[in-house]
């Protein structure tokens, strides 16, 4: 199991920059490939509260498809890498400077101005917690504005309390905090030479729904205006646009207030976020999907209550597996459409792990609920922490799959160690799914990878047995096809480019992001 007590300690880094192998003067625009792939319909639903797709969360858009439809690059001979591990903040009334230290920066938004947002964690101690901050940085990695926010956990692998935050229809990032409230922050964006802040615009206390010891996890709008959000507990809720907010306990399902034993073998948990849709129907509420750590489930909203439209159980197998952060599916749900049709997929925990899609529509009629399932790794060293990706392709769509089987901290993949390796593709017609290509050599650790159906890449972030970690641009339709590896940082300080599960961002520039164990990773391709 990850290593949830790992602490970085008292380690304090500047600014570190590696500049790989060519000219800095070489222009982004001349030393990248941006040109279009073929683009087929991505039919990726735009949610009205959500900033616009490609920039609102971890996983670019309501659907959780993780991937874009926006240019980037799909090859380079180099990068120009830049690894911030803290800012420098300046008063803009006394012109006095102060020292932030970030700690991982695990989610990467941008605004319509290409501004970066980030909720960082800040570097943990023993016995102590790090100072979680709300940050925003130009294209430079200025400073632009900093909040620190309330911090309930010392452990790097959870992304409650702030990790899983998203961008509004207004640019303004929304954060459940470790504080039990869910905050809507105006961003009062400053300069380098006088950093800004931000202000809470809407403040929800949720802490009387929530049991003794849980913490916000995700939240996530529906069509309505509506926010859902869940708990760690298995406490699923949605506040109305008035602040009064309904909830649903996954161990209390009969509402008498007697909750599931946590050390029952039927106790349920939620440790990845959730994924909205535009419903079945023009007057039809959203579906929001929240897997937990024993089913898949669909809620939607009836006469101002939350109801279960459908759930499904996976087989959530009999341990928590290296490379997983709970006994259960490691991917957020993923919902993707194929004609008129919607489905939803997870990764189950069963070993060997299998990919299990499932037809999203409350009403299937005669079908069954579960569409295909796929086993796209033929070892029982098989397990997927992060959310598929759903990219569009001529027939339908393609899912792309990572191994991150053995991942269990930073130390598991120091040096020349690496992870079980695996990345597959399984190809998804109306017909039914079929596994594709399967890359048996690379080693994925723990990155959120992402495709870019727009100019046909597949982007992965790797660690070799050479003790290099690589940014790694696959071709879509032939995953044993490198288009691009970048080498990232060096052998002898590779543990500085850990990405801890992080996920890869695409600015609106082309610029990719990742965190890493102590700030943000900055890769300019040329």
């Amino acid at each position: 199991m990850p290593d949830k007590g790992w602490h970085i300690g008292m380690f304090f880094l500047l600014i570190v920059r590696s500049d790989m192998k060519a000219s800095r003067n070489l222009m982004l625009s001349s030393v990248l490939s941006l040109a279009a792939a073929p683009v087929f319909s991505d039919g990726t639903w735009q949610n009205p509260g959500l900033a616009p797709n490609n920039r609102s969360n971890m996983h670019n858009d309501s659907y959780q498809s993780d991937n874009y439809t926006v240019p980037g690059p799909n090859a380079a001979v180099g990068a120009d890498v830049k690894l911030v591990t803290n800012g420098v903040s300046v008063n803009p009334v006394t012109h006095s400077k102060k020292i932030v230290p970030f700690g991982e920066c695990l989610t990467h938004t941008f605004d319509a101005a290409g501004n970066l947002y980030s909720v960082c964690y800040g570097y943990p101690v023993p016995g102590q917690q790090g100072k979680k901050q709300l940050l925003a940085f130009d294209p430079e990695m200025h400073l632009l504005a900093t909040k620190e926010l309330p911090s309930a956990s010392t452990s790097l692998t959870n992304a409650g309390g702030g990790g899983y935050f998203y961008l509004d229809d207004l640019d303004r990032p929304v954060v459940v905090q470790g504080d039990g409230h869910l905050v809507v922050y105006q961003p009062l964006l400053g300069s380098p030479s006088g950093t800004g802040t931000f202000v809470a615009a809407r403040d929800v206390n949720l802490n009387r729904f929530l049991p003794k010891g849980d913490e916000l996890y995700s939240a996530m709008p529906d069509k309505s205006g509506n926010i859902w959000w869940v708990s760690s507990q298995g406490i699923v809720g949605y506040i109305d646009p008035d602040d009064s907010v309904q909830v649903f306990d996954l161990n209390d399902p009969e509402g008498d207030g007697v909750r599931v034993a946590s050390d029952a073998w039927n106790y349920q948990e939620i440790a990845n976020s959730i994924a909205v849709d535009e419903g079945d129907g023009a007057h039809e509420g959203s579906g929001v999907y929240v897997v937990s750590t024993h089913k898949l489930y669909r809620f939607g909203r009836r006469a101002g209550s939350i109801v279960i439209d459908w759930s499904e159980r996976y087989d959530r197998g009999k341990e928590q597996k290296p490379g997983q952060i709970s006994q259960g599916s490691g991917t957020t749900p993923t919902v993707f459409t194929l004609g008129d049709r919607r489905y939803v997929t997870i990764a189950d925990n069963a070993t060997p792990m299998n990919v299990n899609i499932y037809r999203a529509e409350t009403d299937v009629g005669q079908e069954p609920r579960l569409f295909s399932q796929v086993q796209p790794f033929a070892t029982n060293k098989s397990a997927d922490e992060n959310s598929i990706i759903a990219y569009p392709t001529q027939s339908g769509v393609a899912l792309f799959v990572e191994n991150n089987w053995g991942y269990t901290g930073p130390k598991s993949v120091t040096g020349r160690k690496i992870t079980a390796p695996g990345f597959a593709r399984i190809d998804v017609t109306p017909a039914g799914a079929v596994l594709g290509d399967v890359n048996k050599k690379i080693s994925v650790p723990s990155v959120v990878s992402k495709g870019n159906s727009h100019s046909g890449v597949v982007y992965v972030y790797e660690k070799r047995i050479d003790g290099y970690w690589y940014l790694t641009g696959l071709a879509p339709d032939d995953l044993n096809k490198s288009l691009f590896s970048v080498q990232i940082g060096g052998a002898s300080d590779n543990f500085l480019y850990n990405n801890h599960y992080a996920p890869l961002s695409l600015a609106p520039d082309g610029t990719l992001y990742t965190g890493s164990l102590f700030g943000i990773i900055q890769m300019r391709l040329y």
